[in-house]
């Protein structure tokens, strides 16, 4: 920990975190009409500190339009008046409240990205090992087991009681960074909580608050020790660090530094106490760098931690549980309309990071007058809630609370499931347990349900005309659509193109980009008539060539098994914590690589905002995206990239791309691009962990989810596609070798890949340009190979796709030696040829027996951005 470090925490603490919470309590003040008092201002306060270490996940592209999910939380939390009439009809009311949250004004990017480096710098703990669990995660995580330990022992459920136990768990390791040997001393830490709260707890408060601090190192009983003594065991995974570098410390140097103590010496190094202290301070002085090559060795070898068999302590006063949304794709999907489908997504995430927690908080606050904290919903991400309650508040109490949820949510239906498991030290056993019960609920019926058809009984004339699955009760609308329609309408292009978005530090607006009003439907060339002409890189007044569109659809690969490898509850908050950051964070540096490319004709800031307005949802571990279709395969490729770099290459993506004229129906492309990017995941299953790509594209004739798998095996019983194929491979055919045939370097710098991107831009009028006339001439080249190949054995199919390639990669040095052709054809028939001769002796390409024929010429056709 250096100096800087310390400095860096200390401001955090002490001026970001003070300032945050002397602003939220002034909005909260002024929302309440006063004063606040007793236990509610102390939940409060502990509210606040939760959602301030959770400030990272409060990121959204479409920033400026709508509110994130964890502001809408806070919004809710610091107006009850308001929050207890959403409770009561939150359908009713979430249109309202978007409308009065100031989407930037919680958190701004440079605390975010302060906020961010303590997730990722400052360790829970030093140690080897234990050294892997964030410090902010641990500070999450005890709290939580804090207030359920107290709920269950304190009999008359003192909700100020509760709440000091909260802060004080909070708190009880905030000066670590600073003084990690003698944080917990009321001179190191007192100074700390003094300055963080005087003048906003009363001084009774802030005092009962450092004493609960003080004695959690010397009362067995209390709460807090207890929560720290289970967090640190979970977090600290002795048993996995004990099997994985246990043998290090069986070394004669080591064992005689231990001796002096009389223990074991992994006993005594992952021990408590001064003398664990001692123990290191001694290692670092003797064996400088020791600690540094310990913690890299158990991070190398974490990969066999499936051979560790840790005991499994239970704790039977908590819980860990987990709320799962069903029919989220049924429900996203329900409506043709954009705006729904965007809105649609963005109310799962409301109601999975915000909605849910804060009514469950609302409903037991009600019935049993507790007010559940903010930190005990440990994961909200995936349409999932899980986190840990005292073991009192078993699985029937959370079915009653989302049951009645679910009933408030009317019209808009929603399928909760709930699973309760009992707390364990071993983190993965108990993520185990509590899926096997989710499972089980999943196929189990509610009381009194029944199968029965959606439009059963309705009248055709009645039925609905967006989603064609409920009786029309609006208009030509069922309640649910008109419902999405209308909280759509602030997510609709029209918003977009007024409200702009920030990349960096720069807003950019697309009205003032084009210098032009959004117009109305009844002009012409208006770009409310043209927007998905707009996107995919025509100009007002659109006319002369037109352009194709691209809809990308990209889902993570394996997030079930992904979140299930978590070692502790931290790593598992860490995991959620990164894979949104990561995401998020990729599509920033995708648009931002575009910006970077400064193309002559300065036309970089208006294709970043046609993929900005073409972003339907992004977030969690998936997204949906319209735009150019010539950018579409670099973006993906930036995307992918960045996405597995941000995630440690443990996570990958799989994307579909479905390329269509902007009058066909986008609708339609949306479903092939899902079923492409579904193809993609069967490829990483079969082929192993890589992110994967599927593309097609047409000119002519209709692109659905059905036609785009029949000429996807068409393609592929004839042998002339290896689709889906890798984003990258060290062996074998891939999008990053797909991207190098047609000029991009094979170096990976982002801001070079769009400068290359935009030497093929289409141009008004499609001529003059030669990166262009080569991608036709590809196109030509490849035909004419298919056919020479095809023509001489009869066809082309899997069983003698060798055979056919043989004869295809000859024809294409001839045809590359034929002084008779341009040049620029010779080297287009050259580099065929050789890709092909790559292909024949590519055990990856004879096990998938097809040579990349139509992917180079699919490819040709997307990277023209249409009309070649």
């Amino acid at each position: 920990m250096t100096e800087e470090d310390r400095r860096f925490w200390e401001e955090l603490i002490k001026v970001d975190l003070r300032r945050f919470l002397q602003t939220n309590f002034s909005i909260a003040r002024r929302a309440g009409g006063g004063e606040l008092a007793g236990a509610e201002k102390l939940e409060l306060v502990a509210d606040l500190i939760t959602f301030f270490f959770k400030a990272p996940l409060t990121f959204e592209p479409l920033l400026s339009l709508a509110p994130s999910p964890p502001s809408l939380y806070l919004a809710l939390r610091l107006n009850k008046q308001f929050l207890k009439e959403f409770s009561r009809a939150p359908v009713d009311y979430l249109p309202t409240l978007i409308r009065m949250v100031d989407v930037e004004s919680f958190i701004d990017e440079g605390l975010r990205a302060k906020i961010t480096k303590a997730w990722l710098v400052f360790p829970a703990d030093t140690r080897p090992g234990a050294n892997t669990s964030s410090l902010v995660a641990h500070l999450l995580t005890t709290p939580a087991i804090a207030w359920s330990l107290a709920y269950n022992y304190n009999s008359t459920k003192d909700r100020r009681y509760l709440a000091i136990q909260r802060i004080s768990s909070q708190l009880h390791d905030i000066a670590k960074p600073i003084e990690p040997r003698m944080h917990y001393r009321v001179e190191v830490f007192g100074e700390l909580v003094n300055s963080l709260l005087s003048n906003i707890l009363d001084k009774k408060e802030v005092d009962e608050v450092k004493e609960a601090v003080e004695q959690h190192h010397k009362d067995e009983k209390s709460p807090v020790r207890r929560a720290d003594q289970i967090s640190a065991a979970i977090d600290r995974i002795r048993d996995v660090i004990k099997v994985l570098i246990g043998n290090e410390f069986r070394t004669p140097e080591f064992m005689e530094m231990a001796s002096r103590y009389q223990r074991d010496v992994f006993e005594l190094a992952y021990g408590g106490g001064r003398d664990a202290w001692d123990f290191w301070a001694t290692v670092e002085e003797r064996m400088p760098g020791k600690i540094r090559e310990l913690s890299e060795k158990f991070v190398e070898r974490l990969g066999s931690v499936s051979e560790v068999r840790p005991s499994l302590r239970p704790y039977s006063d908590l819980s860990y549980f987990l709320v799962d949304i069903g029919g989220v794709q049924q429900f996203v999907y329900r409506s043709p309309k954009l705006s729904a489908v965007a809105a649609a997504s963005l109310f799962i995430d409301y109601l999975t990071s915000a909605i849910l927690p804060v009514f469950i908080q609302s409903w037991f606050e009600e019935e049993e007058c507790v007010w559940v904290p903010l930190e005990s919903f440990l994961l909200t991400s995936g349409a999932n809630v899980a986190g840990i309650l005292p073991g009192r508040i078993g699985a029937d109490s959370l079915l009653r609370v989302v049951e009645e949820l679910s009933r408030r949510l009317k019209p808009i239906e929603v399928d909760f499931k709930v699973a309760v498991a009992q707390f364990h030290e071993h983190y993965p056993h108990m993520w185990d347990e509590v899926n096997k019960d989710m499972a089980l609920a999943k196929i189990s019926p509610r009381p009194g349900s029944s199968i029965t058809d959606v439009s059963g009984g309705i009248e055709p004339s009645r039925i609905c005309t967006l989603c064609y699955r409920e009786e029309a009760s609006i208009g030509e609308l069922c309640a649910t659509c008109s419902r999405l329609v209308e909280f759509g309408k602030n997510l609709g292009f029209r918003t977009k193109w007024m409200s702009g978005f920030i990349l960096g530090q720069k807003k950019i607006v697309p009205r003032d980009v084009w210098g032009v009003e959004y117009g109305d439907e009844k002009d012409p060339d208006s770009i409310a008539l043209n927007t998905i002409e707009l996107i995919s890189g025509m100009e007002p007044p659109f006319t002369g060539r037109e352009l194709n569109v691209a809809v990308i659809k990209g889902d993570g690969n394996r997030m079930g098994e992904f979140f299930s490898k978590s070692i502790s509850i931290s790593d598992a908050i860490e995991r959620s914590f990164r894979l949104d950051h990561s995401l998020k964070t990729a599509y920033g540096k995708a648009l931002q690589a575009i910006l970077s490319a400064d193309s002559a004709d300065g036309k970089c800031e208006r294709d970043a905002c046609r993929i900005w307005l073409g972003t339907i949802y992004m977030g969690g571990d998936d997204f949906l995206i319209l735009c150019p279709s010539w950018l579409s395969l670099p973006f993906s490729y930036i995307l992918a990239k960045e996405f597995e770099s941000g995630m440690g290459g443990k996570c990958t993506l799989s994307i579909g791309i479905a390329v269509i004229p902007p009058e066909h129906s986008v609708w339609h492309a949306i479903r092939a691009a899902d079923e492409l990017m579904e193809v993609a995941k069967v490829e990483i299953g079969r082929r192993g962990p890589a992110s994967a790509i599927s593309f097609d594209a047409v000119e002519q004739g209709l692109l659905s989810g059905e036609t785009v798998l029949r000429r996807l095996e068409v393609q592929r019983s004839n042998g002339l596609t290896a689709r889906p194929i890798p984003v990258e491979s060290r062996s074998g055919f891939s999008l990053k070798h797909l991207l190098s045939f047609f000029g991009y370097s094979l170096d990976y710098h982002p801001a070079d890949i769009m400068r290359h991107a935009y030497s093929h831009r289409p141009s008004k009028d499609g001529s003059g340009n030669p990166t262009i006339s080569r991608l036709r001439l590809v196109r030509r080249a490849v035909r004419a190979a298919v056919e020479c190949g095809t023509s001489m054995l009869g066809r082309w199919d899997e069983g003698n796709w060798e055979s056919a390639l043989k004869i295809a990669t000859l024809y294409c040095y001839r045809e590359s030696n034929d002084n008779s052709r341009e040049e620029v054809l010779r080297r287009v028939f050259r580099d065929i040829g050789e890709l092909c001769r790559r292909q024949l002796t590519d055990q990856a390409a004879e096990s998938l027996r097809a040579a990349p024929l139509l992917d180079l010429d699919a490819a040709a056709k997307i990277l023209g951005g249409g009309g070649i």
